[in-house]
């Protein structure tokens, strides 16, 4: 049978873009030794492609000669740089086999922006079913709101120059000013850099990525393979609305209160299908909503909701804004 693992498949799962299914059979293959070969390849690739960015970026002068040598000494190249990449080292192995085998995705690719330090990242996890919300306190006194249906991972401790933490799903981050350590989100191929500021970040896999700030300023870059392209620069008021596949991005207006309610459960929707407002009650609630007739699912609406409310009455709202019936049975919404 052919091998379902390439090269391709392993940066996915760096960049922590595969489904649940090709992870499991990732990780699976990376246990193999034909795995651990491949991954050190594309590990080199990745250190290649930095070094090659690197290079063409403007720094000062009087910083040039000195970050250069960093970089050859972290790619492990000559000082004319043509020398062939030697192998890792083993701490930085290690720690890279640590992270794939424990699931951690981005981190993977992570350490190897951090390779200038060999002690190796403890990194803690939250995750919230449907229906389920949490709250995560950092140790540099941030808080992160943590939406259902949603994973974050971060340092125990934060000891780099940036503070890096990874989400998958939704959450409103309030974080703790410190200019001398940026405070970044991954989210797959999105990086949010703050500095001290409250945001909203939402990113499920194979839906549309967004960042709204409710107060201070904050960057928004697409990261890929050591390469990286500003997308947006917002304020207080601002969404960015960005589609991975696509590339198509958008900054769109927003009220600042509405992006600082969503952490008390204030969901507000402005001309949006209904299937997609029903996607949202789906996590908030932990039921399963469809749809007897399509033209219903595509009716654009614009209304507020509280995910705090009962389920009853938040579909009663939503109902009276759609003009739709509805029946609730366990588990399940049948809209009509």
């Amino acid at each position: 049978m052919t091998n379902p693992v390439n090269s391709r498949l392993i940066h996915r799962y760096l960049d922590y873009q595969c489904t649940p299914e090709e992870q499991a059979i990732v990780e699976a293959y990376l246990l193999l030794p034909e795995g651990r070969d491949l991954l050190d390849a594309v590990l080199d690739e990745r250190l290649q492609a930095d070094m090659e960015e690197n290079s063409r970026a403007e720094v000062p002068s009087g910083k040039k000669d000195r970050w250069f040598r960093q970089i050859r000494e972290r790619m492990g190249v000559d000082e004319e740089g043509t020398a062939k990449l030697r192998p890792m080292r083993r701490w930085m192995k290690a720690a890279i086999w640590a992270a794939v085998i424990g699931g951690a995705g981005w981190l993977g690719s992570q350490l190897l922006k951090t390779s200038g330090s060999s002690s190796q990242v403890v990194m803690a996890s939250k995750q919230t079913a449907n229906g389920s919300r949490a709250v995560v306190r950092l140790t540099d006194g941030s808080v992160i709101h943590l939406g259902a249906g949603s994973r974050l991972r971060y340092p125990e401790e934060f000891t780099g120059a940036s503070r890096e933490v990874f989400l998958e799903g939704e959450a409103f981050f309030e974080i703790t000013e410190n200019r001398e350590q940026p405070f970044m989100v991954y989210t797959g191929e999105v990086r949010t850099t703050v500095l001290g500021t409250s945001f909203k970040v939402s990113a499920f896999n194979g839906l549309t990525a967004s960042v709204a700030v409710a107060t201070g300023k904050v960057r928004v870059d697409h990261v890929k393979d050591g390469r990286q392209q500003e997308l947006a620069v917002l304020t207080p008021g601002e969404e960015l609305n960005w589609e991975q596949v696509s590339g198509k991005r958008a900054v769109a207006a927003v009220k600042a209160a509405d992006v600082e309610a969503w952490k008390g459960g204030r969901l507000v929707f402005h001309n949006k299908p209904i299937s997609d407002i029903a996607t949202e009650l789906e996590r908030w609630y932990g039921v399963k909503i469809s749809f007897r007739k399509p033209g219903i699912a595509h009716q654009k609406i614009t209304v507020t909701l509280s995910g705090a409310a009962p389920l009853e009455q938040t579909l009663q709202l939503l109902a009276a804004g759609g003009g739709f019936r509805y029946t609730v049975k366990p588990g399940q919404v049948d809209i009509q």
